[in-house]
């Protein structure tokens, strides 16, 4: 018998008394109703299984009298249900209930095949499964043993039931608990910590406990909160994936034991998928010489982002080490930096998420001029070296001094690279000492350059010969104006004349007894020393008394 609670009557079918039934009755608590009639196919039988299962909202019963069939109970009727054949195979003398651990009816023991057994079976989806012994403590093979469900102690429980060795003589006293606890590990972990859109991300599990016999594991990927479909493996490649920086990712684990109980879905923690700096290699700064008039430009080499994103780049210029503040921008203007400046730029790459890449500095630049002279020049002479650039290739450019409206000194024309190569301009005369200005003015390009040229004195004595107390004249130029320019021969007192406004000076000067063959006469001043050199001549004065005549 067993309680039908669908129906809310206990049902009784077959057994033996004065012989084998196939009868159905029912007791609703008062009185006792037949049910309907067993199929021609459901055979008498005694010492079957007989129970309740709620998943099937159905009785079943089972076996009995060596027989391999089982049938189903829905109040009304009785219809096939699933064949021992293949699995528990002929057997009786054994009872059954609802394991609502294990999700199934489940058997222990029984006589058959041949003998008594220690086999326990479930019936489970429509199919019989059988429940291996764990290799420890197991109950001894026993008949009519009665099996119940105790829910005070969350197990199927077996006690008593016959002795089958002795041939019915003799029965058991023991009871044994037979539980399933769903297993479950504690932790899920996915690694690395801190995954990147081209790393795979994997799974591991730790602390197992509950299952039985053998576990199983199954595993679900989630990104970004949806469920990635044909996940199941303990790892998640970018492909399958599909995840992105700033996409979130977590995975769950589930356990599956040797009897197809499973535990609970466990989830690893959520991680972010990090977003990777982009990088420069190189900065280069052009021009490579980079002049006065130089608009500089700032190249960066080899950008390059891991995640593909689009990236910005930013420019940091210093000129002698103070920022050029404002500017963020490939370019720098002549405008910002002068002649013997040292100028620099940092480049930041930034990526379209707001994340930096290391700062990149170029190589610093020192600033020349546009037009300088190798040495120091005279009036009225060649100043050589006179080099410099920034202009266009092959352009004529008139060189000037101290103003781009004076006179053209000299006339070039820039190589490929619009440079000005080594070559001599004639300074004009007079022009005062001291540091000048060339100019040198693009015909084609427009671009005026300067750049220093130090005018230092020169200066000659007219007559060059000369005899004791003959006056001669010092002419100097390219004095400083106004500075004060003493000029002596050797031995001889300093006459001091003040230059005038060109620089320009004219100094007489009287040469006393000089010893052949002459020497130099010596011009200083603060802007510098020249000299000249002198021929000493014999000079003899006679004086003759009118009408004597005097012997030499």
């Amino acid at each position: 018998m067993t309680y039908f609670p669908d129906i809310g009557k206990i049902v009784l079918f077959g057994g033996s008394g004065t012989g084998l039934d196939t009868d159905t009755w029912l007791f609703d608590g008062t009185k006792w109703t037949q049910g309907p009639s067993a199929p021609p196919a459901m055979w008498p039988r005694g010492f079957f299984g007989m129970s309740y299962d709620p998943g099937q909202h159905k009785v079943l019963v089972a076996g009995g009298d060596g027989k391999t069939d089982s049938w189903w109970f829905d109040g009304t009727s009785w219809t096939p249900g699933p064949d021992f054949a293949g699995g528990p195979g002929p057997k009786e003398q054994f009872f059954m209930t609802y394991d609502p651990q294990l999700g199934g009816t489940v058997m222990f023991g029984g006589l058959g095949p041949g003998s008594p057994t220690t086999d326990e079976w479930i019936l489970r989806n429509g199919t019989w499964v059988a429940v291996p012994a764990t290799g420890g403590p197991w109950p001894l093979g026993r008949l009519a043993s009665p099996i119940v469900w105790n829910p005070a102690m969350d197990a199927l429980m077996i006690m008593a039931g016959i002795d089958g060795g002795s041939a019915g003589t003799s029965g058991f006293s023991d009871t044994w608990f037979f539980r399933d606890v769903p297993p479950q590990v504690a932790v899920v972990k996915i690694s690395p910590s801190a995954p990147n859109q081209d790393n795979t991300i994997k799974l591991t599990t730790s602390g197992l406990t509950g299952g039985y016999k053998s576990w199983a594991y199954s595993y679900r990927w989630y990104v970004n909160g949806t469920l990635v479909p044909g996940a199941t493996a303990n790892k998640l490649t970018p492909t399958a994936g599909g995840y992105k920086h700033g996409s979130t990712v977590r995975a769950e684990a589930m356990v599956t034991d040797g009897l197809g109980i499973s535990g609970p879905w466990v989830s690893s923690t959520t991680l972010t998928v990090v977003d990777r700096p982009p990088s420069i290699r190189t900065v280069t700064l052009s021009p490579g010489a980079v002049y006065q008039t130089s608009t500089m430009t700032a190249t960066a080499n080899n950008v390059a982002d891991p995640d593909n994103d689009p990236v910005t780049l930013h420019y940091a210029w210093t000129v002698n080490g103070n920022t050029v503040t404002g500017l963020d921008s490939p370019t720098l203007a002549p405008s910002n930096f002068s002649a013997g400046d040292t100028v620099n730029v940092t480049v930041t790459p930034v990526d379209s998420l707001g994340m930096a890449g290391p700062p990149m500095a170029a190589t610093p630049a020192i600033v020349s001029y546009d037009v300088l002279a190798g040495t120091t020049g005279q009036p009225g002479k060649a100043v050589g070296g006179v080099h410099g650039g920034g202009f266009a290739p092959g352009e004529t450019v008139d060189i000037k001094v101290d103003s781009a409206g004076n006179p053209t000194l000299a006339t070039v024309v820039t190589d490929s690279t619009g440079a000005i190569l080594n070559g001599p301009v004639t300074l004009p005369m007079p022009l005062s000492g001291g540091i000048h200005l060339f100019y040198a003015v693009g015909r084609s390009s427009g671009l005026v350059g300067t750049g220093p040229v130090t005018v230092v004195p020169d200066g000659s004595v007219t007559p060059g010969s000369v005899a004791a107390g003959d006056t001669t004249v010092f002419s100097g130029v390219g004095f400083r104006p106004n500075e004060a320019v003493s000029v002596s021969f050797p031995g001889g007192t300093p006459v001091v004349r003040a230059a005038d406004s060109t620089g320009s000076v004219n100094v007489p000067v009287i040469s006393p007894a000089e010893p052949f063959p002459g020497g130099n006469v010596t011009a200083s001043a603060p802007s510098g020393v020249v000299t000249d050199s002198y021929t000493a001549i014999a000079k003899f004065t006679a004086l003759i008394d009118q009408g004597k005549s005097i012997p030499v």
